[in-house]
C-alpha cells in the first residue's frame, strides 16, 4: 500500500499558511524561483523539482517539512539578517535531510554553518595557507577532481586554455575590432544589456520548463524553441559587434522558427504537418508540398487566428527586418553608407562594422521586440507551463521594461531626425 504524503494535493501557498510566518524571509539560491512562484506550485511539483535537484526546491521542501523548533529557525533567519547586514556573501543548500547549510565565504576562508533540526549548529572551516599560486596548479584540480565523463551540459566549450591573441592579418583584425564592439556596447547600453541578460534567462526557464512535456507531437515544437532562442542570442551578438544590418537576416529567421513551431503545434490532424516538414528532402514532390504548407502566409494565418494582435506585430517586424538587411534592400545597403567629396570625384564607402548607439539601440529593441513575440508565441502552445512557472507575468514585466528602457534612445534618434 503506498501512502501519500500529508502535504499531497496541496498548494505550496496552503501549505505556508500552516507554517511559520517567517519562513517566507528565508532566503533562496541562486537561480531558483520565487516564493510567489513557489506559492502556485503543487506540492507534487515540488518534489518534482526537488528530485531533479533544480536549484531552490530542496530548500523550500526542507522549510516546509522541517520540524525545527521555533527557537531554532528564528535563530537561522536572525543568523541570515546578520550576514546580510554585515555585508557578508552566503548560500543555502539543502544536504541533509535534518538540517540546512549555509556556506559563507570570505578572503581567504569558506565556512560551513550547518543547523540541525534537533537545535545544534556544527561548524566547519577551511582556511587557506595564503599561498598564491600560478595557473599550472590547475591541472592538479582537474587531476583529482575532474569528471571523467565530461559535461552533462550540450552547449560545448572550446578547451579552457587561453588562445594566442589574435594575428594582424585582416581577418584576424576584423574579429579583434568585432570582440572589441562587443564589450563596449555592453557597457555603454549598460541598462539593455541588462534586460537581454533577462530575456536570456526568460528563454532558458521557458526550455527547462518544457523539456518535461513528452507529448511527441510537441518533439519537433521544443527544437524550435532552442533554435529561436539561439537566433535571438546570435542576432544580438551580430548587432553588438557592429554588424546591425546582418542581424536581421538572424532575426526574421526566429520569428520564422517560432511561427513554424505554432504551425505544427496547431495542426488539426497531427502529425500531419511535422511529417511534411519531416520528410521535405525525401524527393521533389516532397519538397514542393513542404514549401506549400510552410509558406509564410500560412504559418502566420496560424498565429493570427489565435493571436492576431501579437501576429501584427511580428508581421510589421518581419517586414522590417527584410527591409533593413534580411534582403539586400536598399535601405540595407544604403543606411550604413558614408558620402564623401574628393578632388578625384565622390567616394562612396560601405562599412561592415556599424557600432553607432543609437542605430545600435534601435536594432537590439526590435531584437527584444521579437524575442517577447516568440515567448508569446510559445505561451499558445504550452499555457499551462508557463502559467504553472509564472513566465505569463514575467513576458508582462518584460513589454513594461521594453517600453521605459529604450525610451531615452527613441528620443535621441528623433531628436537628430528633427535636427538634420
Amino acid at each position: 500500500m503506498i501512502i501519500a504524503h500529508k502535504f499531497a494535493g496541496q498548494k505550496v501557498a496552503d501549505i505556508l499558511q500552516q507554517k511559520r510566518g517567517r519562513i517566507k524571509q528565508a532566503p533562496l539560491p541562486s537561480g531558483s524561483p520565487s516564493w510567489d512562484e513557489f506559492a502556485e506550485m503543487t506540492w507534487e511539483r515540488l518534489e518534482e523539482g526537488a528530485a531533479a535537484d533544480k536549484p531552490g526546491f530542496k530548500v523550500v521542501r526542507k522549510l516546509l517539512t522541517d520540524k525545527m523548533n521555533t527557537g531554532v529557525f528564528n535563530n537561522l533567519v536572525a543568523f541570515l539578517d546578520k550576514l546580510e547586514h554585515q555585508r557578508i556573501s552566503y548560500t543555502l543548500a539543502h544536504n541533509r535531510e535534518d538540517a540546512l547549510m549555509v556556506f559563507v565565504a570570505v578572503p581567504g576562508e569558506r565556512w560551513e554553518i550547518e543547523f540541525r533540526s534537533d537545535g545544534t549548529v556544527e561548524i566547519e572551516k577551511f582556511l587557506s595557507p595564503g599561498e598564491i599560486y600560478d595557473q599550472e596548479s590547475l591541472r592538479e584540480l582537474f587531476a583529482r577532481y575532474a569528471d571523467q565523463e565530461g559535461p552533462a551540459d550540450s552547449d560545448e566549450k572550446m578547451p579552457e586554455q587561453k588562445p594566442p591573441p589574435w594575428g594582424n592579418d585582416p581577418l584576424s583584425t576584423f574579429f579583434s575590432e568585432a570582440e572589441h564592439n562587443e564589450r563596449v556596447s555592453a557597457l555603454k547600453l549598460a541598462t539593455i544589456y541588462t534586460l537581454l541578460q533577462r530575456l536570456h534567462v526568460t528563454f532558458q526557464r521557458v526550455e527547462e520548463t518544457v523539456e518535461k512535456d513528452k507529448r511527441e507531437e510537441f518533439l519537433v515544437t521544443r527544437f524550435l524553441m532552442v533554435r529561436t532562442h539561439s537566433s535571438f542570442l546570435a542576432a544580438i551578438r551580430l548587432a553588438m559587434s557592429g554588424q546591425l544590418f546582418e542581424s536581421y537576416a538572424v532575426l526574421r529567421a526566429a520569428i520564422e522558427q517560432a511561427w513554424y513551431a505554432l504551425h505544427m503545434a496547431k495542426d488539426p490532424q497531427p502529425p500531419n504537418r511535422t511529417t511534411v516538414w519531416l520528410c521535405r528532402n525525401d524527393d521533389e514532390t516532397s519538397k514542393s508540398k513542404c514549401k506549400s504548407e510552410f509558406t509564410v502566409a500560412n504559418v502566420r494565418s496560424t498565429h493570427e487566428s489565435l493571436d492576431s494582435v501579437t501576429a501584427k506585430q511580428l508581421h510589421e517586424l518581419y517586414e522590417t527586418m527584410i527591409d533593413f538587411g534580411a534582403h539586400p534592400n536598399q535601405l540595407g545597403v544604403l543606411v550604413a553608407m558614408s558620402k564623401s567629396e574628393m578632388e578625384q570625384g565622390i567616394n562612396y564607402q560601405v562599412g561592415i562594422l556599424f557600432p553607432e548607439v543609437v542605430a545600435l539601440a534601435a536594432t537590439l529593441r526590435m531584437a527584444v521586440a521579437v524575442a517577447v513575440g516568440a515567448l508569446k508565441v510559445f505561451q499558445l502552445i504550452f499555457p499551462e507551463c508557463f502559467k504553472l512557472m509564472g513566465l505569463d507575468e514575467e513576458i508582462k514585466a518584460l513589454v513594461n521594461e521594453l517600453n521605459s528602457v529604450f525610451k531615452p534612445y527613441m528620443q535621441q534618434s528623433q531628436q537628430s531626425v528633427t535636427t538634420s
